[in-house]
């Protein structure tokens, strides 16, 4: 079968056999969505497919769910949205996580209005995952919204809230940003060393995640990181290094068991 410039759906491609199928697909040519309820290991597997010269997207699916299946099916029309959002509203803190992710995958602005809604839920998990999709949307009219979850208890939601507002690009978050990594302790400023040196030498800031496979170690070098310097170097720092925090989350993701610390890494 002629495979090359096809596109192929892999559900329940995030791990094990459907890992395989998806990479195995890559390599007859096929451009790969990896689809699986656990939507960020599917966002890591789809980079290792696109690794070999094809494009590939992860997407969240969660195959028990009608609604979930249909708005994979429909990817490709701009009406597929529709059911992704409706679903932002179910119990299930996991599938909304998963939900909005898509959402940001996809880059549907349409889904905006009801992201920036569910920015006042108590669970700081799903909060985070919409900070996410709306800075992969990256429409200013989250901006206000995501401004004010600077202001929250927990560092986590801070972090999410700068790395989404780094990418919106609006003038208006800088002096927020500055005020608030003044104010931060050791927990957000971890990495801006690293950040500081590649901006004001020029040098590219390369994540390289290492990983244990039955084979033996596997080191994967990305792309560098990049910003577009906008002359005040206190919040180029804070936006570069929000990246690559970003990075080093995705790879931990992608491999929690290759993940250790020999230390707190807070209190």
């Amino acid at each position: 079968m002629q495979l090359r410039e096809k596109v192929a759906v892999v559900t329940g491609g995030a791990s094990g056999i459907g890992r395989a199928i998806g990479l195995a697909l890559a390599e007859k040519g096929a451009h790969v969505v990896i689809a699986d309820i656990e939507s960020r290991r599917a966002e890591a597997v789809a980079r290792e497919v696109a690794a070999g010269g094809v494009e590939s997207l992860g997407l969240a699916c969660n195959v028990a769910s009608e609604e979930s299946v249909e708005a994979l099916a429909g990817m490709g029309n701009p009406a597929a949205v529709e059911p992704i959002i409706g679903l932002l509203s179910d119990r299930d803190d996991g599938l909304r996580m998963a939900c909005a992710r898509s959402l940001g995958q996809l880059r549907a602005e349409a889904a905006v209005p009801a992201l920036v809604k569910i920015l006042d839920d108590p669970d700081a998990t799903v909060r985070i995952a919409v900070m996410d999709a709306l800075g992969e949307i990256r429409d200013p009219a989250a901006n206000p919204a995501v401004l004010e979850q600077l202001q929250d208890d927990r560092w986590q939601v801070r972090a999410a809230a700068a790395l989404a507002l780094s990418k919106l690009r609006q003038k208006e978050s800088i002096q927020p940003l500055i005020d608030r990594l003044r104010e931060e302790d050791g927990r957000l400023r971890d990495d801006i060393a690293a950040a500081l040196l590649s901006l004001t030498t020029g040098a590219p800031l390369i994540v390289t995640p290492t990983y244990t496979t039955p084979d033996g170690w596997r080191i994967e070098i990305r792309e560098p990181l990049t910003i577009e310097p906008t002359g005040d170097r206190r919040a180029d720092v804070t936006k570069l290094t929000r990246l690559m925090a970003r990075a080093f989350e995705e790879a931990i993701a992608a491999a929690p068991a290759d993940w250790h610390m020999f230390q707190p890494g807070w209190p």
